[in-house]
């Protein structure tokens, strides 16, 4: 006898899987369908899976600036066309130049004095004066006076350059000189005097002497010679003082922009999430209802009413044999 109830088997777990993106990782995405049919069989929806598989910076193109300054003292430059700076070229747009005072450096120093005869011709001497001295020209202006010796005289000297196809003997205002002289221009004191300019008053020649040896070139030799020159110091000098005009120097910047197309991470990520549905299969039973119980019933019922009958024919002959068998003996 079968027992009424709930019949089934081990139910079968299916999963399907599909992949999207999007910028939150805790996007869940689409629904999946509640309940599914595969293979003549349904599945109804257990569970929802969510993984992170995949993550990925967001980027963007964006315009990239940079600046580079060259500074320098020509008033002319040319900056690169392009540059490269970690791994990205950029390209010149602009370039605009300043110009501007770094220093103003004050100008040099020159001194000069007047020297006179007499005391009135100084004091008569102008309040400034235009001097030059070593490569500079300052307009100085009257310090002061101050008498001096009559007697001294001022030490300074002038060269002399010669060429001679011979070493040892050159030619001056006609005058044979000799290479291997010690004062090779003694004696022409007065004609030095007059080359120069300046009188015999208050100008004299002291000692003159070889500078050097003779260098030979092309088959011509040249020699230096030097000349003392003293010139004899008046009674009064009016010293002067000044500086030349200031210097100044100027600095060129160059500021050259130049610009590139970068892409440029914006803070934000592209998730690649993966969904993972679980359908569990479901299992049809059958649920008896009163009609099918009454027909069972009925059926069991049947089978033991004609099994009862069934009992009741087989006794029955027996017992008659038993009666006929007594009934002979008697």
């Amino acid at each position: 006898m079968g027992a009424i109830g709930t019949y089934g088997s081990e139910a079968e777990t299916i999963t399907r899987q599909y992949s999207y993106t999007s910028n939150d990782e805790n996007d869940k995405g689409n629904n999946p369908e509640e309940k599914i049919a595969e293979n003549g069989k349904e599945y109804e929806l257990q569970d929802i899976i969510y993984e992170v598989i995949d993550k990925k910076a967001i980027e963007e193109e964006t315009k990239k600036k940079i600046t580079l300054t060259k500074k320098t003292d020509n008033e002319e430059y040319e900056p690169r066309k392009e540059i490269v700076k970690d791994d990205v070229t950029y390209q010149l747009i602009d370039t605009q130049r300043n110009e501007e005072t770094v220093s103003e450096k004050k100008g040099r120093l020159v001194t000069g004095y007047l020297d006179f005869d007499n005391k009135n011709e100084a004091l008569s001497a102008p309040t400034s004066k235009s001097f030059s001295a070593n490569g500079v020209t300052a307009v100085c202006k009257k310090t002061g006076m101050k008498k001096l010796k009559a007697s001294s005289w001022q030490k300074s000297y002038i060269d002399f350059a010669f060429t001679s196809s011979n070493k040892n003997y050159y030619e001056w205002n006609g005058n044979e000189i000799d290479g291997n002289s010690d004062n090779p221009l003694k004696g022409y004191e007065s004609e030095i005097l007059k080359s120069i300019g300046v009188d015999e008053e208050n100008y004299k020649v002291g000692d003159s002497y070889w500078k050097g040896t003779a260098h030979r070139k092309n088959g011509m030799y040249t020699r230096k010679l030097r000349v003392e020159i003293k010139k004899k110091i008046p009674h009064y000098r009016v010293n002067y003082e000044g500086y030349s005009k200031s210097e100044v120097k100027k600095e060129y910047s160059y500021i050259s922009t130049y610009e590139a197309t970068v892409k440029q991470e914006t803070g934000e990520y592209e998730y690649t999430i993966q969904q993972t549905a679980v359908y569990k299969e479901l299992i049809k039973t059958d649920k008896p209802t009163i009609k099918k119980i009454v027909y069972r019933v009925g059926i069991i019922l049947l089978a033991i009413t004609i099994s009862g009958i069934l009992f009741i024919i087989y006794l029955k002959p027996k017992r008659r044999s038993k009666v006929d068998k007594f009934h002979k003996i008697k």
